[in-house]
């Protein structure tokens, strides 16, 4: 049976590819709306459920259900028409790593399940990390911040990812960089509520699709 992880993938871009809500792809395998859910944010369901899921494709029985060779990420990229691509994660805390992501062109946000990019402490937290972006790429003609310097900027951020955690959301940071599609590198933030997946601290690795996902900041060129 596939990773958790890659069925809730499969699932969610197939069920938007046919323009199908939660409650229509729930209808069409009979099952209820919870359990597709639950596939959705990965979490384990039953085989029997998968397979009137898979049948709601018209997929052959088994294509959710039984052991299979696993697949390169090539292979699997190329099942979703090259729109697939894989990011490695790791839990988002420490100052290199807000370095890192200032130091992209883009901020690419990824929800995980439900979590919503209008949440008021992750706007901060956006909003933080844009003005670590200025400071950094302007070190010396940027205004100086608010909080009086890069690092206090940095134990903003640390205050702001433990606000959230105490809310419950986890985040996970990488660094997209595809440089035979794009030279520039691209920050990606996942956030998730724990009480939903409760190992996204532990994820490695982050499956998106290139339309699902949003920019939240872009910044100028300085060339």
């Amino acid at each position: 049976m596939p990773p958790v992880e890659i069925i809730a993938f499969n699932v969610h871009v197939r069920r938007k590819l046919h323009g199908w809500k939660q409650s229509t792809l729930a209808s069409l395998a009979d099952v209820s709306l919870s359990t597709i859910e639950r596939i959705e944010r990965g979490e384990p369901v039953q085989p029997a459920l998968m397979e009137k899921v898979g049948a709601a494709f018209g997929y052959p029985p088994g294509y959710y259900t039984a052991p299979r060779t696993p697949l390169t990420q090539e292979e699997v990229a190329q099942q979703y028409d090259g729109h697939t691509v894989f990011v490695s994660v790791e839990p988002f805390a420490k100052q290199l790593q807000f370095r890192r992501i200032a130091r992209c062109m883009h901020l690419v946000f990824a929800p995980i399940g439900d979590c919503p990019n209008d949440q008021p402490q992750l706007l901060k937290l956006f909003e933080l990390l844009s003005e670590l972006t200025v400071r950094l790429a302007l070190p010396t003609l940027a205004p100086r911040s608010r909080l009086g310097g890069v690092r206090p900027l940095y134990q903003a951020i640390t205050n702001q990812i433990a606000l959230l955690r105490r809310a419950g959301i986890a985040l996970v940071c990488g660094v997209l960089h595809e440089p035979e599609r794009d030279p520039q590198r691209y920050a990606v933030i996942a956030a998730g509520h724990l009480a939903v997946d409760p190992g996204i601290q532990t994820r490695k690795l982050l499956i998106l699709d290139r339309r699902e996902v949003t920019g939240t900041w872009e910044t100028e060129s300085l060339d």
